[in-house]
């Protein structure tokens, strides 16, 4: 038996299953209700896996001429005793989906909230006992330790500032000539800015210094939950209520159909595949769990159209949002990368395109995998 579908309106899904009936399809409908909404719909159940090719086809005409003549003559059948209804008008109040169900979403939510407010806590406090150089350069101790990676030289920079109280460039300039060659050994020391930079400053880039920068500076010292943990933290407050209200949504659909072991599973996979891909493009620098929520869409996508049994209630409009949404950051980067390759401006995008994208074919391609199907 699989689900090919929901209907808003008690009424279609008799008069679409009284269709299914007469045309020989064996079916049957269940309302169901969300339990934060309170909306109820309608699941269209085909009951056998070899008619459920012809439903769907049936199921997509309706959804978009439910007045076609095919449907419009339909007559319902009278209504009956309780206790009396024929198998093929079987309607089913769905219990309450318990609050457990979603505990990994939930889970995730808080902790990138309480990070955040944490985090944000740190970065007011560096900047008003330390000033706003060294905020921009030591970070908070949470970033030093959860970002893909704290380079070397910004330690050495942050050993400069913290001995000698510097508190901006200005007051730096005026320190003595070997604190301020200090520091500038320290911005000397190579680290990796990501490939961007080289591709951009192609007159001037020299191979050897790229054979002297060294790779995942902490991840391989064994600091392994760096390749991950870049999407616990977010820069401000639109860019966590941003993504928060994606994985809200599209959380609990997924944890619903996937069960919490998958979902991490696959979570864990986007983070990892996008989080290298746009530190080999941009450096260690980005933060965010949008290029997971980017995955969990393309994920969804590719299982709407693969499986529309499975139920993923996401609409399509919000699909389309959210790539349009990349694509015009995307636009919008080739724009300012064209600008700076021809030395015209310099301009820097700071989101990262990359993870975006990536995250979302990673999602993609994991929808393929039948490992992340419903069961």
């Amino acid at each position: 038996m699989r689900l090919i579908g929901t209907l808003p309106d008690e009424k279609q899904a008799q008069i679409f299953c009284a269709f299914l009936t007469r045309e020989g399809i064996a079916n049957h409908f269940e309302s169901t209700k969300d339990p934060d909404t309170s909306k109820v719909e309608y699941l269209i159940w085909i009951e056998n896996e070899d008619e459920i090719e012809e439903a769907l086809q049936h199921f997509t005409l309706f959804q978009q001429e439910p007045q076609n003549e095919k449907f419009s003559k339909i007559v319902l059948p009278p209504l009956k005793l309780p206790g009396s209804i024929d198998k093929a008008w079987k309607i089913q109040n769905l219990p309450r989906t318990p609050r457990s169900s979603f505990f990994l979403t939930y889970f995730l939510v808080w902790l990138c909230v309480l990070m955040f407010i944490w985090d944000t806590n740190k970065e007011e406090k560096v900047f008003k006992e330390k000033g706003l150089l060294s905020l921009e350069i030591g970070r908070t101790s949470l970033q030093r330790n959860l970002l893909f990676d704290y380079p070397h030289a910004f330690e050495e920079m942050e050993k400069v500032i913290e001995e000698y109280s510097i508190k901006s460039m200005d007051e730096l300039s005026q320190m003595s000539k070997e604190v301020q060659d200090g520091f500038h050994a320290a911005q000397e020391i190579p680290y990796w800015k990501g490939v961007y930079e080289d591709i951009v400053k192609w007159k001037s880039f020299d191979r050897n210094v790229l054979k002297q920068t060294p790779l995942f500076e902490k991840i391989s010292k064994g600091e392994y939950w760096r390749f991950f943990t870049p999407v616990v933290l977010h820069s401000d407050f639109l860019h966590i209520l941003f993504n928060m209200a994606w994985l809200w949504i599209i959380g609990k659909q997924m944890e619903l159909r996937l069960g919490k072991l998958r979902m991490a599973i696959m979570m864990v996979i986007i983070a990892f595949i996008s989080n290298l891909a746009q530190y080999f493009l941009g450096g260690p620098f980005f933060i965010g769990i949008s290029g997971v929520v980017c995955g969990m869409v393309g994920f969804i996508w590719i299982r709407q159209k693969a499986a529309p049994w499975e139920g993923y209630p996401l609409p399509k409009e919000a699909t389309y949002f959210l790539f349009v949404f990349i694509g015009a950051m995307l636009g919008l980067q080739i724009v300012l990368f064209s600008l700076e390759f021809f030395s015209i401006m310099n301009l820097s995008l700071q989101i990262a395109n990359t993870a975006h994208i990536v995250g979302a074919l990673t999602g993609m391609l994991l929808a393929k995998i039948p490992f992340f199907s419903v069961k």
